[in-house]
């Protein structure tokens, strides 16, 4: 080992005594091969575990509503506390890291059964500035980056934009209140993408997808769309 690695391993491991970092589902204390999330708690998740990408549970949920090629959920929302924790430490705990992370190990799953053939490019659900503002980041952007760096897709954010700062979906209940609380909150401009792959964090009725997908169609009436979240309720 040349010096210069030498001393790097060794303030590296410094700095993982000073600083040390936790598992965000069960707060034991990560080992250095670990990155962002214990062994055991990813191992654990509730899969989705879908024999089929073009008939699925996601597809048939948001088939009649859009052009869909292909949909996937990687871990069911809900099913133990693990998934919950999970996306809480995505959205809510300042952990863009982890969101990144999910969205690698998604996309190298999803690669190597050729998920992504045929994609131009990955465009995620945008946060409105003041929320984004706020948390620092975009939780879908960040699963986005994972994506794309695993299937070597561009990320192509600047597609559409959210214009209005509605209410978090979280806190609005039933079906029609939902859809009403996303309409008309984003905008898209022309872009030469044929087919996009959607990404957001996690699919409850679809609204946020649906109306984030149709605002990309009314410029650009040819567009299909494939949708990646990182959980599905």
């Amino acid at each position: 080992m040349s010096v210069y690695r030498l001393v790097t391993a060794s303030f590296a491991d410094f700095l993982r005594v000073l600083s040390p970092r936790y598992c965000p589902v069960c707060g034991r204390r990560l080992v250095a091969h670990e990155a962002a999330l214990c062994g055991a708690c990813l191992a654990s998740l509730p899969y989705m575990r879908v024999g089929s990408f073009s008939d699925n549970a996601v597809v048939r949920q948001l088939l009649a509503l859009l052009p869909l090629h292909y949909a996937y959920s990687h871990i069911i929302y809900g099913k133990g506390a693990g998934a919950y924790a999970l996306l809480a430490a995505v959205k809510y705990h300042h952990r863009p890291d982890l969101a990144r992370l999910m969205g690698q190990l998604m996309g190298a799953e999803l690669a190597e059964v050729g998920f992504f053939g045929g994609m131009d490019g990955i465009v995620p659900v945008p946060l409105h500035w003041r929320r984004r503002l706020s948390r620092g980041y975009n939780q879908s952007l960040q699963l986005a980056l994972g994506l794309g760096e695993a299937a070597g897709i561009p990320v192509c954010p600047g597609v559409v934009r959210r214009v209005v700062d509605n209410p978090s979906q979280t806190h609005v209940v039933g079906d029609a209140e939902r859809r009403g609380n996303v309409e008309g909150i984003f905008r898209a401009r022309p872009t030469r993408l044929g087919h996009i792959l959607l990404v957001d964090d996690v699919l409850t009725t679809g609204a946020t997808i649906v109306s984030c997908a149709r605002s990309i169609m009314e410029c650009n009436p040819d567009v299909k769309f494939s949708v990646v979240t990182l959980a599905k309720a």
